[in-house]
């Protein structure tokens, strides 16, 4: 339970840093977010279910797994947000490209297809 605590208040104080930098554009700002997500919380999160439970079936480990799916879905969240109102930015070919990464991690293999194809179609 201290960690389902752990994660909901690093999401809340990156929400907070995030939303308060004014210096960066919006789609820099969303990028930045959903790699924190994608890397930092999941990257702890797994090494914590590494460490302290072998047994999957485990209301734990079940806990756990959740939190990571959300975790996921939030980062999955910034990205498609870029790509919705950023079209033009910098980053949307990085960002689609994360995004299709989370599909195929999240189970949505035909969504993590089409983005891998506009990215080959990608005009140069």
């Amino acid at each position: 339970m201290k960690t389902f605590y752990f994660i909901i208040s690093i999401l809340c104080f990156s929400s907070a840093v995030y939303s308060q930098d004014n210096s960066k554009s919006p789609d820099v700002l969303l990028f930045e977010k959903a790699i924190y997500l994608q890397d930092k919380l999941q990257d702890e999160l797994q090494l914590e279910s590494r460490l302290f439970s072998n047994d999957t079936s485990s209301e734990r480990y079940k806990i756990k797994q959740e939190i990571n799916e959300a975790i996921l879905e939030l980062s999955w969240d910034c990205y498609q947000k870029l790509l919705d109102n950023h079209p033009n930015s910098n980053l949307y070919f990085n960002a689609l490209y994360n995004r299709a990464l989370l599909d195929i991690e999240l189970g949505d293999s035909d969504s993590a297809e089409v983005a891998f194809k506009e990215i080959l179609n990608k005009p140069e």
